[in-house]
């Protein structure tokens, strides 16, 4: 769903949905403020540790209900992504969420490239964004 948001309406539906959660709110605002100033350049990817600094929080775990709300329907302006990086191999590879969500109901996760099971594998697997089409329109508008 593009709906071309403009950084106005953002805010405001930021402040509509999260007028009773100071912090999430907070953080919110600052993350469209970020993408809405055209600082980010040609980022390809975030993560929470990112969007953590940007909201001027000290703990990655604050910034959750953040960017919940942000990947969400409302206000659509991050695409959750998984990565599996074996660190034995250096291989770092994109996985699609319905490889991850399998791999939690099973309880198991095949390595990419050798098709066996990787022990551990959550300690393998990473969560990163892309902006959407929305979030990058953020930069041009008004």
């Amino acid at each position: 769903m593009n709906l071309q948001v403009e950084k106005a309406t953002a805010i405001a539906r930021i402040q509509e949905d999260l007028g009773r959660s100071p912090e999430v709110r907070g953080a919110c605002v600052a993350i469209v403020d970020f993408l809405s100033s055209g600082e980010h350049g040609h980022i390809e990817r975030v993560t929470f540790g990112q969007l953590s600094r940007i909201a001027g929080l000290a703990d990655v775990a604050d910034v959750l209900p953040a960017v919940e709300y942000l990947s969400g329907g409302r206000l659509h302006l991050f695409e959750p992504r998984f990565e599996f990086i074996d660190t034995e191999s250096d291989l770092i590879e994109e996985v699609s969420r319905d490889e991850v969500a399998r791999a939690r109901q099973d309880a198991v996760f095949y390595h990419p490239h050798t098709g066996e099971p990787v022990a551990n594998f959550e300690k393998s697997l990473f969560m990163f964004f892309v902006l959407s089409e929305d979030a990058l329109s953020l930069g041009h508008r008004a």
